[in-house]
């Protein structure tokens, strides 16, 4: 059975609103809420889109990038992509780790969850590392950019939906 892109992107945003925001929930319970990061990837969902059509796709991605930092996104991609549980240790195990802040943990998942779909549309190959994703989209030259950013647009929508109808709206 052949999904159109439409049926295509809600599966992958019920992914990211629902599936691996619990996940993620779950691995970093002792300090992170459901609900509060709920309330995050929401705030996240409403603006990247915006920044994303005004800036183009590779500015948005870098930027994402940045407020996620390459340690929060590995977690985020080891626990998605491999189950990898959280440790307080480092791994030497001898001091304690910092857990991530709601932010980076919601700038981790939305770019997770982007890099996600462009994989599963074969857009990119690479997931594990944005550099990789941004480096692949980079030397695919211009119209592959402009083509991508065209078939994100139905997954950007439905994970905006999906997070305004599930998650309170961020307070001030």
């Amino acid at each position: 059975m052949a999904f159109s892109a439409s049926q295509e992107a809600l599966k992958h945003a019920l992914r990211t609103a629902f599936t691996d925001l619990e996940k993620v929930a779950e691995k970093f319970k002792d300090s992170v809420d459901k609900d509060k990061l709920g309330v995050k990837l929401r705030t996240r969902s409403r603006n990247i889109p915006t920044l994303m059509f005004d800036t183009g796709l590779l500015p948005t991605l870098t930027f994402l990038w940045a407020k996620a930092g390459n340690e929060t996104y590995a977690k985020i991609y080891n626990l998605l992509e491999k189950g990898a549980s959280h440790s307080k240790k480092d791994a030497q195990g001898s001091k304690e780790e910092k857990a991530p802040s709601l932010e980076e943990l919601s700038y981790s998942l939305y770019l997770y969850g982007v890099l996600k779909f462009m994989e599963a549309k074969r857009l990119i190959k690479n997931t594990s590392d944005p550099k990789n994703a941004v480096d692949e989209l980079v030397e695919k030259g211009a119209t592959a950019i402009v083509t991508s950013l065209r078939v994100l647009e139905p997954y950007l929508i439905e994970l905006k939906k999906l997070c305004e109808a599930a998650y309170e709206e961020e307070r001030e």
